[in-house]
């Protein structure tokens, strides 16, 4: 509404203007209602080259400004608004050409600047009707900054303002990261209730499925009291996220019941990996075998090939393929993992100091915590076989240093009991 308010001032103001100005720039502003921002913005463009002494100026570039933000050409937008900013501005642009130059800044990660120009907002127009806007951008901006009680506060203020979904997404989502579990539970009560139905009580659902999946709370993804309804878009997430948090406990047959009536890659991927955890590995690498090649996902097709290197069933193959995928895929985050195999296979081969040397490349790689412990532990062991009995006690006090609840501490300490004796 306020857009529309905005454009038919800027309408009236062309009436006035010679005829030629008024019938340019009255296509360009339907082309900009109808959302044509392309053609929009070649014709402000020409617009602005044809009349450069227009009493219309900064509502031509007002409205190039917005498509800018628009199209994530956000140093462009930025350049626009802060001239719009420092001179004498339309009044009827003004609260929006702040908007978007607080806006520009964000997206540019200058967030001390962005901060100084919503705050201006705040300050300029106290009763605005997107003033629950710069508080939702303020309260983004605060989290940038580890400063959660005000994020907080923010938040707070924003959605006193307007239920809008944005805030109450962010909110939930600064909750979950920061620990507070009663508080997230009694407030995705509250978005659930609020938003019944729509997709932002299914995004708060998902919100809450991600960060539990990721901090491998499982029984928490399963045990959500909300649904997603089978019409929502959302479904195949929600339905998928569930399936993965029953593989990853172990529980293929379950998994594979989430998925029985969801198709997409994603889907496609989980039920690959619980064949394989049922054994059933000749579907498991039909399916992987698709998604290596298929998957719109770029991360899914490099998932899709680390897993078919793994399930290579000798041993010498299966580190062959290894290797080849971290060629392939030198940046990818399963490397450190491939690393890992690599070396336990080496190991278990007895070929100890090429175990070591690709453990010791493992443990400069991301690795989730449990492998860490093990390629900590497997590396003292392959160098003690390998008969570097100072680097093994090293390693093995290291262990017991780090892990001293570990698995394996018993064998640590009976390992450095034999260097010694």
């Amino acid at each position: 509404m306020t857009r529309i308010l905005i454009l038919v001032l800027i309408l009236f103001e062309v009436s006035q203007l010679f005829a030629s100005e008024n019938e340019d720039f009255t296509f360009i502003v339907g082309l900009y209602r109808d959302e044509n921002y392309d053609l929009a913005q070649a014709e402000l463009i020409r617009f602005l080259d044809s009349y450069p002494a227009s009493d219309y100026v900064s509502d031509a570039e007002y409205l190039l400004a917005n498509i800018y933000l628009h199209k994530g050409l956000f140093n462009d937008a930025q350049v626009i608004y802060y001239r719009l900013y420092l001179r004498y501005t339309n009044p009827a642009i003004r609260d929006n050409v702040l908007l978007g130059l607080a806006q520009s800044y964000f997206y540019l990660e200058d967030m001390e600047q962005s901060s100084k120009y919503f705050l201006i907002f705040n300050a300029e127009f106290p009763g605005h009707p997107l003033l629950w806007k710069s508080f939702y951008f303020l309260g983004r901006i605060s989290v940038s900054k580890g400063e959660t009680s005000k994020a907080l506060r923010y938040y707070d203020e924003s959605i006193r303002l307007k239920d809008a979904p944005e805030a109450y997404l962010a909110k939930l989502e600064l909750l979950l990261e920061t620990d507070k579990e009663k508080k997230t539970g009694e407030f995705l009560s509250e978005i659930t209730k609020k938003f019944s139905g729509t997709t932002t009580s299914d995004k708060a659902v998902l919100l809450f499925q991600d960060f539990h999946l990721n901090d491998r709370s499982y029984d928490k993804v399963l045990e959500i009291p909300y649904q997603v309804a089978s019409s929502s878009v959302l479904y195949p997430e929600y339905k998928v996220n569930r399936a993965a948090a029953h593989y990853e406990k172990g529980e293929a047959r379950l998994a594979l019941s989430e998925l029985a009536s969801v198709r997409t890659d994603r889907a496609e991927y989980y039920r690959a990996l619980s064949y394989r955890q049922l054994q059933r590995n000749e579907e498991a690498r039909a399916i992987l075998l698709e998604l290596e090649k298929s998957a719109l996902s770029e991360e899914l097709r490099v998932y899709s090939s680390f897993m078919l290197a793994e399930m290579e069933d000798d041993m010498a193959l299966r580190n062959l393929r290894l290797m080849e995928f971290i060629t392939r895929h030198p940046d990818s985050d399963f490397n450190g993992v491939a690393y890992y195999q690599i070396g336990f296979n080496k190991h278990e081969a007895g070929n100890y100091d090429d175990a070591v040397q690709n453990l010791e490349k493992s443990l400069l790689l991301d690795l989730d915590a449990e492998t860490r412990e093990k390629a900590v532990f497997l590396l003292a062991e392959s160098q003690y076989q390998s008969g570097s009995l100072q680097e093994s006690n090293s390693g093995y006090k290291f262990y017991l240093d780090n892990y001293s609840q570990g698995s394996y501490c018993d064998e640590a300490l009976f390992k450095i009991g034999l260097i010694h004796y």
